[in-house]
C-alpha cells in the first residue's frame, strides 16, 4: 500500500509539472514566406516581398496535453509590385495588420506540439497605381485570418514553430509559410 502511495505521488507529481511547464507569457517573432498567386487577377507580378509577425500572448495548460493560448500579434504581411497587363501601368501592393489569436495546441510528450490558429486582424491596406502620374488609396479592413502549425521546445523557454495560415480578403485569399521562434517567461 505504501509503495502504491508513493507511486501515485510520483506520478502526479511528474504530470503536474509538465503541465505546469507549457503554462506562461510568451514572445515570438516569425519570417513569412507570403503566397500573391490568388490575389488580383489581370495583374502581372514581377516582385513578391516577404513578411514578419511578433507576437506577445499566454498559454493555459489544461492538463498534460492540451494547451489554449491567446495572443496579440502585429503581421507585415509584405507587398507585391506588378503591371497591369493592359495598359502596361505599373501597381503595388503593402499590407499589414493587428490582431488577436487564439490557438488550441495539442501536446505529444513534453516537446512536440501540433495546433490550430484562429484570429481577427484588422488591416491596413496601401495600392499605388503609376501611370504618367502616382495614384494612391489607402484602406483597411477586418478578415478571418487560418492556420495550422507544429511547435517544437527545446528547453522550457525556447521553441520553435512553423505555420502555414490564410487570409481572405475582398480582393482573394493570401497564403504564407511562418518560420519563427518564442519565448516563454
Amino acid at each position: 500500500m505504501k509503495k502504491s502511495i508513493i507511486t501515485l505521488s510520483i506520478i502526479a507529481s511528474t504530470l503536474s509539472g509538465a503541465a505546469f511547464a507549457h503554462n506562461g507569457f510568451y514572445i515570438g517573432a516569425a519570417y513569412s514566406k507570403m503566397g500573391y498567386s490568388d490575389l488580383l487577377t489581370g495583374i502581372e507580378k514581377t516582385d513578391t516581398r516577404n513578411g514578419y509577425s511578433v507576437n506577445a500572448g499566454y498559454d493555459f495548460a489544461f492538463g498534460n496535453f492540451f494547451v489554449l493560448g491567446a495572443e496579440l500579434e502585429y503581421k507585415d504581411l509584405g507587398g507585391m509590385t506588378g503591371t497591369f497587363i493592359q495598359p502596361s501601368w505599373s501597381y503595388t501592393l503593402d499590407m499589414t495588420s493587428v490582431g488577436v489569436n487564439v490557438m488550441p495546441k495539442m501536446y505529444f510528450g513534453d516537446k512536440f506540439n501540433i495546433y490550430a490558429k484562429a484570429g481577427l486582424h484588422t488591416f491596413s491596406i496601401d495600392q499605388t497605381v503609376t501611370t504618367t502620374s502616382k495614384l494612391s488609396q489607402s484602406d483597411s479592413d477586418s478578415s478571418m485570418v487560418w492556420g495550422l502549425g507544429l511547435g517544437y521546445d527545446f528547453t522550457p523557454h525556447i521553441s520553435a514553430q512553423t505555420t502555414y495560415e490564410v487570409v481572405n480578403t475582398d480582393a482573394g485569399s493570401i497564403g504564407s509559410a511562418n518560420v519563427g521562434l518564442r519565448y516563454k517567461f
